[in-house]
């Protein structure tokens, strides 16, 4: 399943997850992520324009859902800066 940011509450990942479905949304650049004790933003780490990061076995905002996948990317899509948004799937 593809879907924006509307689509990344934990609740809902939480379904995707239990009924096995592979899934990548989109969320907002502030979102929290945790590694160990550390907490993040994308924002904080966000590659270069054209870069891409890749966070593997990170948990998702405060609830601390997953572990996920956060991916980091620098892009342009359409003349729309998308710098600092990310995407998380599982």
């Amino acid at each position: 399943m593809l879907g924006d940011g509307e689509f990344d509450g934990t609740d809902w990942l939480e379904v995707l997850d239990d009924k096995g479905w592979h899934y990548v949304c989109r969320t907002a650049k502030d979102s929290v992520f945790y590694e160990g004790d550390d907490d993040f933003k994308v924002q904080d780490i966000c590659p270069e324009r054209g870069a891409c990061t890749g966070l593997p076995g990170v948990h998702f905002t405060r609830r601390r859902y997953g572990p996920v996948m956060a991916v980091a990317w620098g892009a342009t899509l359409s003349g729309a800066d998308l710098s600092g948004e990310q995407l998380h799937a599982a």
